[in-house]
């Protein structure tokens, strides 16, 4: 229970209630895809929550942001084009960006509002959704894969829950439809849940992703604003094994690069150091 007169926001899994107390109530409203709010929490700064469901809070974002993008940026030897969808917070884009070798990346983000939202209340996490070398493309992903004529390095789907629009991303169809547009050494992240909670869902999208990808690994984070304090991430690549990068070459790429959570040591231990549960799920 709260402190009288304190209003909470709970995220409920079914199982677990996440709650966050609530200092102010920035927006909310409706687009034309879900619910929006940007809340101001005690001790967590600004929050982002899209149909009741928490997508960040600006005291642990970089945790996600940083972990979707660079085990898959270090692992590349050169990534040059990089596709990111979803994202529209920007927080993925931002840590692609420090990647120097990183000629171009394209946003396809399915609801403008979350990006006009993250620029207005989120500039640290959006700060660079404005750079000449990104593109935003207001659409569904599934669509956009079907039509680009590019060839991408680096493809992370960055997706909210996989309910509403962001289902199809994670049906095989749409994997399938990926390969065209990924290079012959290209990688995939995909955003995977909880394994606490997910499980199951974690080892069909695995099992689907296998009989794509010669190279298929999870690896997990803790963050503690997302229930069950651990989330996980789905690596998938037609050749680059992130456990066989050599340490010192990604110690000499990461000198210099600003970040919170990931260094040359995370990047092995996020896949080497799973939970017993895991491992034998």
């Amino acid at each position: 229970m709260g402190k009288e007169n304190t209003i909470w926001f709970f995220e409920d899994t079914g199982g677990l209630k996440l709650g966050l107390p609530v200092e102010n109530i920035l927006y909310h409203g409706r687009s034309n895809y879900q619910d929006i709010y940007v809340l101001e929490v005690k001790d967590h700064g600004r929050a982002l929550i899209l149909d009741d469901c928490i997508q960040l809070t600006e005291r642990d974002e970089f945790v996600y942001h940083e972990l979707i993008a660079h085990p898959a940026l270090f692992t590349h030897p050169c990534p040059k084009q990089v596709l990111v969808i979803g994202g529209g917070d920007g927080g993925s884009v931002r840590e692609i960006l420090k990647h120097k070798s990183v000629e171009h990346v394209d946003l396809v983000e399915i609801d403008a509002k979350v990006i006009e939202l993250a620029k207005r209340y989120f500039p640290s996490i959006s700060k660079d959704l404005d750079n000449e070398r990104v593109s935003i493309h207001i659409t569904d992903g599934t669509q956009y894969v079907k039509i680009t004529d590019k060839k991408y390095d680096v493809v992370l789907i960055d997706s909210t829950d996989p309910i509403g629009p962001a289902k199809a991303l994670y049906e095989i169809n749409f994997h399938q439809d990926l390969v065209r547009i990924m290079k012959e050494d290209g990688i995939m992240i995909l955003q995977s849940e909880s394994p606490y909670y997910h499980a199951d869902f974690i080892k069909k999208v695995k099992s689907q992703l296998q009989t794509i990808y010669p190279v298929v690994q999870i690896y997990t984070y803790a963050i503690p604003t997302y229930p069950g304090g651990m989330w996980s991430f789905i690596y998938a690549s037609f050749k680059h094994d992130p456990l066989s990068v050599d340490e010192a070459a990604i110690k000499e790429r990461w000198q210099g690069m600003k970040t919170k959570y990931y260094n040359p040591r995370v990047h092995k231990g996020v896949f080497l150091a799973l939970p017993q549960f895991m491992l034998e799920e």
